[in-house]
């Protein structure tokens, strides 16, 4: 960050337990928090951002904030790269690498875009790049280290790369943008630290669409300049907690947070309520979890608490889990607890082909927390051994508990992920019905840093990832000495079997500086699925005849039988499949056939197969027999026009009833010219 950055802070020794053990969690009390208000300060409309300009000229390393300051963590991680150096704990913890698993599943990476790079256009000069994504219904939207980019989910580029200080409407240092999607409110969400001001900006999306107008909030902390701030949302709450560090003397003061009311955001009040915590030195780094599916309670956690603020290996073996209830205005409450994990403390830096300089994997605390049904994951880097390794490399550490409504928490899983030879660091994870999947980078003397994802289904063994698949290759070392801080993952709100997870990281093709590159992508689902088409995706009729759609149904590592049903909003039409049911080897198809009653209808066809459900949406249209303004309408089709019109008709009828020539008529259509609309 402009200023300040990701930085390592300390940790404790102490044994712990590891494996699918179910270990309930210590409750330790309640917190009360205090009342405050955020000002909507301006509004952004991001379609009238400028593509920004070249770089300047300079290029900054953006420095990393300790607890303990920087000669403490530089001890801490060096002594990890001692030859022989066995981490605390390690006996006793369990690796693994993606190759123990039966399914031998692995990611499809379906659509690679380049993300926003560090040189021309981004002005920020800087680096490292702390790349995230969010997915919504249409688009995929990144943000780094000072830059924007939205492309559509088709790979379209919508807003090219556009400067954050026009996005957050902030003229001076700011760094470590985060942005999410919420699918409950259907709200993008993103925040910035000013520097400068010692406060966070906050943007909300008026709709679905990140291209548009967002509102602009600010929250302050202070005389304090509040360090690498996460957000997440659950159903009614926004939440972003920071690390606070004095703006004067650079030292550690402790963890602070925000839980403000969503609604008022989602709204665009003109002042929106939150509640927010004193800041707690006896922790570091709290992250608001990302929730997935609905819940009224808010979790955030911490592995850093205790000795572990202060203690240079940054050791830890527990997690400190927050449950907030409640919505300012009215008295928020927070409940504590804790549960033991197996050792972790901060990993090497990482090995490069060809170069002494080590690229930066900083330290162990909480990069990534995701909530969904009851199911929390947590990851970090962290130090180990990998299996057929002697020496300690940089790992990824992935705790999976259960937690309910509560808050009451169970650990399940505590793993380190890790492969032989190689570094891997900066992990990011999100779920979709059960499944996981983690983007990370990697790096080895044969690997220039790349980024890579890998991920589980429900029935994997525990403790246990997929093979792992490339998402794209760096060809060249980090010569910057600062590389993350942070990588991406979001969980598609309208999934497919090819489009379930968009992630996003940091790689090379340039080793200068702040010459980085991202790169986003469009990852497939793990397990066993299919998906659902359909062609044309709009029908018309007439009244009287059928309209007809070709339902496509494509198996993704999937082969069996789908039973497909139609459903119809409103009543008044009617719609079949034929086959009612398909059977998949690569794809099969269903031809849907309506007729009914005038008017408009949305058509669901929805494919089951065991618990895989999945369903696609056909709007029908269907018109009069004719069109009757200005046309020539056959008498004997005029019946279907009486309740449009019954005057002209009747008039018809008379004529033709009471003329002695009854008999031609009844053989020989007779037509007449309507000069006006029937209405």
């Amino acid at each position: 960050m402009h200023g300040l950055g990701n930085g390592p802070i300390q940790g404790d020794g102490s044994s712990s337990h590891s494996g699918p053990l179910l270990i309930p969690a210590q409750s330790n009390g309640q917190t009360q928090l205090s009342p405050g208000q955020a000002k909507l300060v301006g509004t952004v409309n991001v379609r009238n951002l400028p593509e920004t300009g070249p770089s300047s000229s300079g290029q900054s390393v953006l420095p990393t904030m300790h607890s303990q300051g920087s000669q403490a963590f530089d001890q801490g991680k060096n002594e990890t790269l001692q030859s022989g150096y066995v981490p605390p704990g390690e006996s006793s913890k369990t690796v693994t690498t993606g190759s123990v698993t039966p399914q031998t599943l692995s990611a499809s990476v379906n659509l690679v875009l380049e993300g926003a790079s560090g040189g021309s256009p981004n002005p920020c000069a800087c680096t490292p790049p702390d790349p995230n994504n969010a997915v919504g219904p249409n688009h995929v939207f990144e943000m780094v280290n000072l830059a924007g980019i939205i492309y559509l989910k088709n790979g379209t580029v919508v807003e090219s790369t556009f400067s954050l200080s026009g996005f957050f409407a902030l003229s001076g240092s700011m760094s470590d943008p985060q942005v999410l999607y919420d699918a409950i409110s259907g709200r993008w969400f993103a925040s910035i630290i000013d520097v400068s001001n010692d406060n966070i900006q906050i943007a909300v999306s008026n709709s679905t669409d990140p291209t548009g107008i967002f509102n602009l909030y600010s929250v302050s902390a202070g005389s304090n300049v509040p360090d690498q701030p996460y957000i997440g949302t659950s159903d009614d709450k926004f939440a972003i907690a920071a690390n606070d560090f004095d703006s004067f003397f650079g030292t550690y003061v402790g963890v602070q947070y925000w839980i403000m009311n969503k609604a008022e955001l989602v709204a665009g009040a003109s002042i929106v309520q939150f509640a927010t915590s004193t800041p707690d030195s006896s922790m570091v780094t709290l992250r608001p979890v990302r929730h997935l599916t609905s819940t009224s309670q808010f979790y955030l956690a911490t592995n850093c608490i205790g000795s572990c603020v202060s203690n240079s290996l940054t050791t830890t073996s527990t997690v400190e889990l927050l449950t907030v209830s409640n919505v300012p205005p009215g008295t928020v409450s927070v409940a504590t607890q804790t549960f033991s994990i197996s050792t972790s403390l901060s990993p090497p830096n990482a090995i490069q082909p060809g170069t002494r300089t080590l690229l930066a994997t900083n330290d162990n605390r909480v990069l990534s927390a995701v909530w969904e049904s009851n199911t929390l994951w947590l990851s970090w880097a962290d130090a180990c051994i990998p299996i057929g390794d002697t020496t300690t490399r940089s790992c990824l550490r992935l705790v999976q508990a259960t937690v309910s409504g509560n808050g009451t928490a169970s650990k399940n899983q505590d793993f380190d992920f890790a492969s032989k030879s190689e570094y891997l660091f900066y992990p990011a994870l999100t779920l979709y019905h059960g499944q996981l999947a983690m983007v990370y980078g990697k790096s080895s003397a044969t690997v220039f840093p790349s980024v890579f994802v890998t991920g589980r289904v429900p029935g994997d063994p525990a403790n246990s990832l997929e093979t792992p698949t490339l998402v794209k290759t760096g060809t060249t070392d980090d010569l910057s000495t600062r590389y993350g801080d942070y990588f991406g993952a979001g969980t598609d709100p309208s999934p497919t079997a090819n489009s379930t997870f968009w992630v996003s990281g940091e790689y090379r093709t340039h080793s200068a500086s702040s010459n980085w590159n991202t790169v986003i992508a469009q990852v497939g689902s793990f397990a066993p699925d299919f998906a659902i088409s359909a062609k044309p995706s709009n029908i018309t009729m007439v009244a009287g005849s059928t309209g007809n759609s070709t339902i496509t149904v494509t198996g993704y590592k999937f082969t069996g039988s789908v039973s497909l049903t139609p459903s119809v909003i409103p009543s008044g039409l009617s719609c079949t499949l034929n086959p009612a049911t398909v059977l998949l080897g690569v794809s099969a198809t269903s031809k849907l056939t309506c007729s009914g009653l005038v008017g408009s209808y949305n058509v669901t066809v929805t494919g089951t197969s065991g618990s895989l459900i999945h369903s696609i949406s056909v709007l029908a249209t269907v018109q009069p027999s004719s069109s009757v303004g200005g046309s020539i309408v056959p008498v004997n089709r005029l019946m279907i026009l009486l309740p449009y019109a019954v005057p002209v008709v009747a008039v018809l009828m008379i004529f033709v009833l009471g003329s002695s020539m009854s008999k031609r008529f009844r053989t020989k259509k007779i037509t007449f010219l309507v000069t006006s609309p029937i209405l």
